[in-house]
């Protein structure tokens, strides 16, 4: 197993092990993350707000970046993010623009996964003369 990849392990291991999400990103100080939630919290408010304002998200470099990234997987936000970054209405460097194309394109391969298993369980139940309700 390449080095990385058991570092990652060993990472894991450790955050289940404690809950410490320092764990797994132990470079990045837990006031840098804070920090990073700001500019997502603002943005959600921009976007969901009566503003025609097109926000345009800050990361000055590839470690800023790397932690908005981190602050969206943590938040939820990245996919979100991603969607908004795709579609024109948020600008952002092009650091962020790739790691949040990586939270949306994740995003979309696990609603993809989760409509088709889905789709299997209802056709089973169906199968089997049960009509589900799907909330």
């Amino acid at each position: 197993m390449p080095d990385h990849l058991a570092e990652n392990r060993r990472r894991i291991e450790e955050w289940r092990r404690t809950g410490d999400l320092a764990a797994l990103w132990p470079d990045i100080a837990a006031g840098e993350l804070h920090a990073a939630h700001a500019p997502i919290r603002a943005f959600t408010e921009v976007m969901l707000g009566p503003s025609a304002t097109r926000p345009s998200l800050a990361a000055a470099d590839e470690r800023q970046c790397r932690t908005l990234g981190i602050a969206g997987f943590m938040s939820g936000m990245g996919p979100l993010l991603g969607w908004w970054i795709e579609q024109g209405r948020i600008d952002a460097p092009h650091g962020a623009r790739e790691i949040l194309a990586h939270h949306l394109d994740h995003g979309r391969r696990r609603s993809a996964r989760l409509r088709g298993d889905l789709v299997r369980i209802v056709q089973a139940m169906r199968v089997q003369g049960v009509d589900p309700i799907v909330l």
